[in-house]
């Protein structure tokens, strides 16, 4: 009763040592894989949001960028046409120069399909009227039609940005959207002053149809939940999928609180951060860039769909924390109990044997602990010494994995062989095995698939090799060597040994695939001077079938 006791109260200690090990070890390095992992996926997830918009934003660059060259084409045809500004202040230069042009600016901006207008008025300077040029806006019929021609000369500056702004900069300009009575629609502008020697020709622009923008960057795909939309350089208004109608919820910048990287707000571009807001009481993510109209292309998302790595990785730890905590008190229960009872057997044993019972029957054990050790030492002191020296040599030569001979008992076997060799009386050959695409099983599916893969190579060369020496001398490596019966019928052992791995070898990317290089020779008396000799060509052999199988796969020798 007092030994059973005993036992009860050290299996409780073995575990509930072992149980606080695990989850003070688990608890720190959960915690600090939780903030390293977490801190790397939050990064990863803002670069890739941030790389999001950047290629969205190239997307909707290349739309702006074709109605830039167009305005840009019709200067420079101008340039060439015109030697000098002046000359469209004669009445007939003008109207023939006119006619190319309109003819080479519609064409040109015919082929885009955002364009909904483009025009041209002339410096009213230099033709005294302020309708000299021309208008063409698309028609029901999705072609470019003329229409009448805005008199510059009477409204004001602010009432005609179109034209006075890209004069007073001297530069072009993206004007920012505005209803155009002429479209009956919102268009954005890309006007242009063209000059010839610093004299003012006149002004070119094209309208875009910003109704039909907004819904191209709608369309971009933001994770489940998000949206994308265009908003003004300074954030004042958000251009959202119908955001002029009534009841939209268009916002600016000024109604959202930032709680993270307020500073980035103004900037060009988000860069590689994320910009955390609060909005109608919902958690958001953002990132912005510069479109080449100064506008501001914005994808956003609910900032725990954006980051939700981190939360399934905090899932995945606790996870991982109880599955580990109840597969160690299972084990360390289980381990504890064969403890705690080979001992009291033992002690049972070693009591019987004091008084003189060498009949005794020591419990086989299969286990390599201290307890297995006091089992053998008594079991041998029973049985006899000898008994316990030949097992011992046995389990010193066996490979523990694959149950074949191991490279100590190799070892053995060649310098045995060696010996036969300088007596004359050798007969026999070596094949050389090698595993193939072991590293891409380990890659792919973990080092267990790759050790189940050698335990299962192992059975088909024994299987094919019945009465002869398999060795494992490496990870993946097995060396047969033939002698007596085997070594007399060689050719047909080889020859259907190499049709079954043909038969094996269908998929290298098949978990179940079992792939071996072999390469076999045989001694030659008078000609090897040792097994060496013999080992080394079967290994060469070997791996020029690995070769042709790497070439033949496109996948490494390992």
């Amino acid at each position: 009763m007092g030994i059973k006791n005993r036992g009860i109260s050290l299996k409780i200690k073995f575990v509930g040592i072992i149980l606080v090990m695990v989850v003070v070890l688990f608890a720190t390095l959960g915690s600090l894989c939780y903030s390293v992992l977490g801190k790397m996926l939050d990064d990863d997830a803002s670069q890739n949001l941030n790389l999001m918009v950047r290629q969205y934003v190239l997307q909707v660059d290349n739309k702006l960028c074709r109605v830039e060259d167009a305005a840009k084409g019709v200067d420079a045809y101008v340039s060439g046409q015109l030697g000098s500004a002046y000359e469209i202040s004669d009445p007939s230069v003008r109207e023939s120069f006119q006619q190319y042009i309109e003819q080479y600016f519609v064409t040109l901006a015919g082929n885009n399909n955002d364009v909904v207008a483009c025009y041209m008025t002339f410096n009213p300077e230099l033709t005294g009227d302020g309708t000299q040029g021309f208008y063409y806006c698309k028609s029901e019929d999705g072609t470019l039609a003329a229409a009448e021609v805005t008199d510059v000369l009477k409204f004001s500056e602010s009432e005609n940005a179109w034209f006075y702004q890209p004069i007073e900069k001297q530069s072009a300009v993206w004007l920012d959207p505005y209803f155009s009575p002429k479209s009956n629609m919102l268009v954005i502008s890309y006007v242009l002053p063209v000059y010839i020697d610093d004299v003012l020709v006149g002004v070119v622009g094209i309208d875009m149809d910003f109704d039909k923008l907004i819904k191209y960057v709608s369309g971009f795909t933001v994770m489940d939940t998000g949206v994308s939309y265009l908003k003004n350089n300074d954030g004042t208004v958000h251009y959202h999928l119908g955001f002029y109608d009534e009841g939209d919820d268009a916002h600016g910048d000024k109604d959202v609180t930032v709680t993270e990287n307020a500073n980035k707000m103004t900037q060009a571009t988000s860069d590689k951060y994320v910009i955390r807001y609060r909005y109608n009481g919902e958690d958001k993510a953002m990132v912005f860039a510069t479109l080449e109209n100064g506008m501001k292309l914005v994808i956003e998302a609910d900032y725990a769909v954006a980051f939700s790595s981190r939360g399934v990785l905090l899932t995945w730890i606790f996870a991982i924390g109880i599955i580990s905590c109840i597969v160690t008190v299972g084990v360390s229960y289980y381990y504890s109990s064969r403890l705690t009872r080979s001992l009291r057997e033992l002690t049972d044993a070693s009591h019987r044997i004091a008084n003189g019972d060498l009949r005794v029957q020591i419990p086989d054990v299969d286990s390599h602990d201290e307890v297995a050790d006091l089992t053998r030492s008594i079991k041998t002191v029973v049985n006899s010494l000898k008994t316990y020296t030949v097992d011992m040599e046995t389990k010193a030569f066996v490979d523990q994995m694959t149950k074949v001979k191991n490279k100590s008992a190799f070892n053995s076997t060649v310098e045995s062989i060696d010996e036969q060799i300088r007596d004359g009386v050798a007969r026999f050959a070596v094949v050389m095995c090698d595993l193939n695409y072991l590293k891409v099983t380990n890659d792919k599916y973990g080092h267990s698939a790759g050790d189940d893969a050698i335990t299962r190579a192992a059975h088909v060369i024994c299987e094919h090799f019945p009465l002869s020496s398999v060795f494992r001398i490496g990870g993946d490596e097995f060396v047969v060597i033939l002698t007596e019966h085997d070594f007399r019928i060689r050719q047909k052992l080889i020859y259907d040994f190499g049709e079954h791995l043909k038969a094996l070898d269908k998929d290298p990317h098949d978990i179940n695939n079992i792939s071996l290089s072999f390469g076999a020779s045989e001694f030659h008396a008078g000609e090897d001077p040792d097994f060496n000799t013999v080992y080394k060509r079967a290994d060469e052999r070997m791996y020029q079938m690995k070769q042709e199988l790497h070439k033949k796969h496109g996948i490494g020798l390992r």
